[in-house]
């Protein structure tokens, strides 16, 4: 997707990883979305990663 300028994505991404630090203590996994972007954590491996 090409809709984000670098500044913006840079920005959306520094939000999105302070607002999982603040929501996912002790899960295994976040997800947090907003419109044009968005940032997935989890400590379980995925299974298609080679």
């Amino acid at each position: 997707r090409n809709y984000l300028s670098n500044s913006d994505c840079s920005a959306c991404f520094a939000v999105a990883a302070a607002q999982i630090r603040n929501c996912s203590a002790g899960s295994n996994g976040a997800r947090v979305i907003y419109d044009g972007c968005f940032l997935r954590y989890t400590s379980i491996p995925h299974p298609f990663i080679l």
